[in-house]
């Protein structure tokens, strides 16, 4: 089925804008606040997110409803999906590999298909660049990249993000439907855990 619209739910702006680049005729809407489950398994996380932000607006069958999550994997650290608090902590990384992990979970009201795209660099010593946001200016990737720069300093370059963007790698895989899983909303287990710190 060909769906009239996609949704984007993200009160991000800079992921908004990103994104408009990405996929056409995009939609936005801001969704309500929830609290992310605490997990390391980021496609758990993506669809919790997605099934607790989807039982709050009425589902039109024409549409397609979108989410998105960023973690970190950074070696001998727990990072990963909470990355709300990393910013006040980059420095406690520096010199760490780490893998930039970027979950859309992609929703008709009945299934939840996931894709993923990543990106392996490791952590800058400082911030680096004028460009871009969140860990932009700390982020060096390793792919084509011989001097070593952030993304920050590679968009400053007038290189384009795409290029060394985990976001863009997994927006790449759901226009080709390419997903890693899919799962029935009825299906999915109610969770029993702790839930990320604010």
């Amino acid at each position: 089925m060909a769906y009239k619209r996609i949704v984007c739910m993200t009160g991000n702006q800079n992921k908004r804008d990103e994104f408009m680049k990405l996929i056409n005729n995009l939609n936005f809407i801001i969704p309500k606040d929830t609290l992310e489950i605490e997990s390391q398994d980021e496609v758990l996380v993506a669809i919790h997110k997605m099934k607790d932000i989807i039982s709050d607006i009425k589902i039109d069958s024409n549409t397609l409803y979108f989410i998105e999550d960023t973690s970190l994997r950074i070696e001998g650290e727990e990072v990963g999906t909470n990355i709300k608090h990393l910013m006040n902590n980059i420095s406690n990384y520096v010199g760490k590999k780490a893998n930039w992990i970027v979950t859309i979970a992609v929703s008709d009201g009945i299934d939840i298909k996931i894709y993923q795209g990543s990106l392996e660099g490791n952590i800058s010593n400082k911030d680096l660049g004028n460009s871009g946001f969140a860990f932009d200016k700390y982020f060096i990737p390793f792919e084509n990249n011989p001097n070593e720069f952030t993304i920050s300093e590679l968009m400053d370059l007038k290189i384009s993000k795409d290029f060394y963007s985990a976001r863009f790698n997994a927006v790449e895989k759901f226009l080709k439907n390419k997903y890693i899983t899919k799962i029935k909303i009825s299906e999915i287990k109610p969770w029993n855990g702790n839930y990320q710190k604010e």
